[in-house]
């Protein structure tokens, strides 16, 4: 309540110090009640989260088609290599 008992006064929830990591607190309205702008690597309601590096992630079902496309390339190769005599040539 005000100090004049007509509205709500706006509790500063920074002084908690409720981001983490390296977080900083912005206050907001009172209905909002405050933000953390997490530094690079943070994210989460108060930075708490680690933000994982960008990587290249591939399904199962993904790396065994590749498997299977440089297992008939292989084979492929193979085959062909076999109908050459080393040092003959092609007619």
């Amino acid at each position: 309540m005000s100090p004049d008992g007509k509205g709500c006064m706006d509790r500063n929830e920074c002084l908690d110090l409720p981001c983490l990591n390296g977080g900083v607190c912005v206050n907001q309205e009172p209905k909002l009640r405050y933000r953390c702008d997490c530094p690079d690597g943070f994210w989460g309601e108060n930075c708490e989260l680690i933000q994982e590096g960008q990587t290249l992630k591939l399904s199962m079902g993904a790396l065994a088609a590749i498997l299977v496309c440089l297992l008939i390339i292989l084979s492929w190769a193979k085959t062909s290599l076999e109908g050459c005599a080393f040092g003959s040539e092609y007619l």
